[in-house]
């Protein structure tokens, strides 16, 4: 079955790389359709380029530091479904709390202290949209930041990494959904 795969896609990327790409397309993979991820139903060349223009690609940590000047620093992150944020008090008490208008919204908080000097979220594999975050005790003076959250949907297999998995994936699911 093996052999089957590697000349399914030695065709297909010779085929592909002469088509060109879809990297512009930034979706999520069709619900019930394991490989179509520019979902159209049929999986197919595009979605194939699609993993191998993400190839590589892999769950990341972001880092936001908390400190004297009321901020936190980058205040805006650019982050995917399965990436991780982790703040870090650089001086005084803060705290990081989801939620908006100076109001939780219950996800997450904790303080960032002496004692606590660090917080990791893991943001949920599945979850597309945005975090607004604040700190507690400095929420009026604009202490506030935003994760948004992109898919990571080429990441078939859903491990965490684009690799050669998620080319199998596609090749394998070959042909329409359903």
């Amino acid at each position: 079955m093996r052999s089957i795969g590697k000349i399914k896609l030695a065709i297909v990327l010779s085929v592909g790389l002469s088509i060109g790409t879809q990297s512009s397309w930034a979706g999520a993979p069709a619900p019930g359709c394991l490989g179509d991820v520019v979902p159209n139903g049929n999986v197919n060349v595009d979605d194939l380029l699609a993993v191998i223009n993400g190839w590589g690609q892999t769950w990341v940590t972001h880092e936001v530091s908390a400190g004297n000047t009321l901020t936190f620093t980058p205040n805006a992150i650019a982050a995917k479904s399965g990436d991780s944020v982790r703040w870090t008090r650089k001086t005084g008490a803060h705290t990081a709390t989801s939620g908006t208008n100076c109001v939780g919204d219950g996800l997450f908080t904790a303080s960032l202290n002496a004692v606590t000097t660090q917080f990791t979220f893991p943001i949920p594999t599945d979850f597309v949209g945005d975090i607004p975050f604040f700190c507690m005790p400095h929420c009026s003076f604009g202490m506030t930041g935003t994760i948004t959250v992109g898919s990571f949907w080429q990441d078939v297999t859903g491990n965490g990494v684009v690799n050669v998995d998620d080319l199998l994936g596609v090749i394998n699911g070959w042909g329409p959904c359903g």
